[in-house]
């Protein structure tokens, strides 16, 4: 019976486990995309037009301190092309 018991609670903690993963992930992967339009936005109305590799570099990042830097960053360079160096 105690064996039943236990193997009950540990199957709800493994639950709420995987849930609570699954949700900070999601919140991650807002966050993420979140920033990656926040610098996109400013950068196209800062500059008009956004190359297609500058965009494709941001909108493959995923590490989101590095992205909120670069929103910051789009924010204060003073081209594109100093921005594209942020990237590299």
């Amino acid at each position: 019976m105690a064996e039943t018991i236990q193997r009950g609670i540990f199957s709800e903690g493994v639950a709420l486990g995987l849930a609570r993963g699954k949700a900070e992930g999601k919140a991650e992967g807002v966050a993420e995309g979140v920033a990656k339009g926040r610098v996109l936005a400013i950068l196209e109305v800062r500059f008009n037009k956004i190359p297609k590799g500058i965009e494709k570099s941001i909108r493959s990042m995923v590490d989101l301190v590095a992205l909120q830097s670069l929103v910051e960053h789009a924010k204060t360079c003073k081209s594109l092309s100093e921005f594209s160096e942020a990237l590299k």
